[in-house]
């Protein structure tokens, strides 16, 4: 069987090896030969956009998604894949996403790409931004998908148990979080799109060289 190399995405930047959705993971990331970097986007108490995957009160110590915006515009051959922490009771992080992404001239880029758990996230960028690549991430217990063109994100245990997914509905198969040879190569070898990983090192070592099993 010919195994492909699925995309890579550093998740939350270098996060094996600096902290996670930190500059220095992102730089690290940008600086390495592979398809993308994934960061997680949500708002402060005080209503400041920041890259950050758990609930905040303030912005301090956090970098702006503004800066990470201006970080990714000195990398052009590399891919954003945009997180959105969605607060289900409103759309303000959406929104406020969307008007920094125009601001830096990438609301229509192909270059970004916008991910969420939150079926609502989607939809609005599938809205508001239709020329924008989207993803809906999949839950443990998330069976419902979208009829919608969009890409369908499950995480790796998940994909394992349901290989069926990939390639599901005619659209691209991103999974997370693939940090072990085994699951890179089982990726490969199975025909999955792109694969977020906190080592991409790791991934361009094992992948360097897709091989051919019969």
């Amino acid at each position: 069987m010919e195994t492909t190399r699925p995309l890579i995405v550093a998740h939350r930047g270098f996060s094996g090896r600096f902290d996670d959705n930190s500059p220095e993971a992102f730089k690290a990331a940008f600086e390495l030969p592979i398809h993308g970097v994934e960061c997680d986007v949500r708002l402060t108490r005080g209503g400041q956009l920041v890259v950050a995957h758990d609930p905040v009160s303030s912005g301090d110590g956090l970098m702006p998604f503004s800066d990470l915006l201006a970080m990714f515009a000195n990398y052009p051959d590399h891919h954003l894949y945009v997180e959105i922490k969605h607060n289900r009771f409103n759309t303000q992080v959406q929104k406020r996403t969307l008007q920094e992404l125009r601001r830096h001239g990438l609301d229509e880029s192909d270059r970004i790409h916008i991910i969420s758990f939150s079926r609502n996230a989607v939809r609005y960028f599938r809205k508001r931004a239709p020329l924008l690549d989207t993803y809906f991430l999949l839950r443990p217990r998330t069976w419902w998908l979208p009829a919608a063109p969009v890409g369908l994100g499950p995480s790796i245990v998940r994909l394992n148990a349901k290989p069926a997914l990939i390639g599901r509905l005619g659209v691209r198969t991103y999974t997370w979080t693939v940090n072990t040879p085994r699951q890179m190569l089982w990726c490969a070898e199975h025909g999955v799109d792109i694969l977020a990983t906190d080592l991409p090192d790791l991934a361009l070592e094992t992948l360097a060289s897709p091989r051919e099993e019969h």
